[in-house]
């Protein structure tokens, strides 16, 4: 196959992902909204902007990083891939503890809190992802 191919297949994955994801989403609100109700639409939000803050505290931003500079450069691909999952776990021990800590601050209720928790393991494996 050629690079013009390869390229034009890889641009439609990319394409057909991106505009599924908003339509996702809106499923999942849906979804959400209708089973849960103003609460429980609450309660998500609550949960998952909170894990969500926190994902990309620990992830530093290094997935465009590593996408650029492997693009750049394929030779490089192990030694970066090292020294960023080395940072990222880094940061993931920063972030977790961190996250647990500000959550007592706030005294959600039970369930919104172990949410945040369960979600805490997430954060882990997003940064080694």
């Amino acid at each position: 196959m050629s690079k013009a191919a390869t390229l034009l297949k890889n641009t439609s994955y990319l394409m057909v992902a991106e505009a599924g994801k908003p339509i996702l989403a809106f499923a999942l609100v849906f979804f959400i909204s209708h089973r849960l109700g103003q609460n429980g639409v609450g309660a998500y939000t609550i949960i998952l902007t909170f894990a969500a803050l926190f994902e990309l505290l620990a992830t530093a931003g290094l997935c465009p990083l590593i996408t650029r500079t492997v693009a750049a450069d394929r030779s490089r691909v192990s030694y970066l891939l090292n020294g960023c999952v080395g940072s990222a776990l880094v940061a993931c021990s920063v972030a977790v503890p961190a996250m647990l800590l500000i959550l007592r601050w706030f005294h959600y209720s039970p369930e919104i809190s172990s949410a945040i928790e369960l979600l805490a393991v997430t954060i882990l494996l997003a940064t080694v992802q």
